[in-house]
């Protein structure tokens, strides 16, 4: 796993590793620990069990104290998303960098360098499948296709990443699959849509469509009803 920011910060601050720790929602806060703010990353020199606040050195050399539910911590899971794992936001991909459990939210570092935080319903994490649609599937949405690299089981969300280097999210019902079969509708098959014909490559079984590879290179989706198949 490549070396983070958080990591690099944390090993600067290792003289406070004699650690005072607090529990905030099954998440240990230990003196030294590598912690997001926000969108700003930096690591625990102090804490107040008491008053249940953190005191945090930012990596621009400036520090604060909060109360220890504002500070997401750069270890461990949340669910299906752990530290260092990837994970996509919309449009955006990056690497999870810390987790709070007792806020349920995720701090993300993407690949433009940015770091935000967000409530887990809004992310998609890059691994594990939903039904039967799994990170890495070739997918098409509409007349575009991609590859899904994100999975939300908790909003039914997936988001790909399209042949045009773009990503977007959309709900599983707007996904078409590119394997399986919807009633006598398979991947692979031949099929014909008025004058035009090619190949299935995906379907599409919560809408009843089947997304068809023209062999003039076009690729569009269409509901079953205006689909002849003619074997494989």
């Amino acid at each position: 796993m490549k070396i983070t920011t958080l990591a690099i910060v944390a090993s600067l601050f290792a003289s406070f590793s004699a650690a005072a720790c607090l529990n905030n929602g099954g998440d240990r806060y230990c003196t030294g620990d590598p912690v997001v703010v926000e969108y700003l990353p930096g690591v625990i020199v102090g804490i107040n069990p008491r008053q249940q606040m953190v005191s945090v050195r930012f990596i621009n050399g400036g520090t604060d104290t909060y109360p220890v539910s504002r500070v997401l911590i750069g270890k461990g899971c949340l669910g299906k998303l752990c530290v260092g794992e990837g994970a996509t936001v919309e449009h955006l991909s990056g690497e999870i960098i810390a987790i709070s459990r007792a806020e349920q939210k995720v701090s993300i570092r993407f690949v433009t360098g940015a770091i935000q935080t967000y409530p887990v319903d809004r992310i998609t994490v890059a691994q594990g499948c939903l039904e039967r649609y799994c990170v890495r599937d070739g997918v098409v949405v509409e007349h575009l296709a991609g590859e899904i690299v994100g999975i939300n089981r908790q909003t039914r969300n997936v988001s790909v990443r399209f042949v045009t280097g773009a990503t977007q999210t959309y709900p599983i019902e707007r996904v078409s699959l590119g394997k399986g079969c919807v009633e006598d509708y398979c991947v692979g098959d031949f099929a014909t849509v008025e004058w035009l014909s090619g190949q299935i490559v995906a379907v599409n079984r919560y809408n009843e469509t089947a997304s068809i590879r023209f062999t003039n290179g076009a690729l569009n989706s269409y509901p079953l009803s205006r689909i002849s198949i003619g074997g494989r």
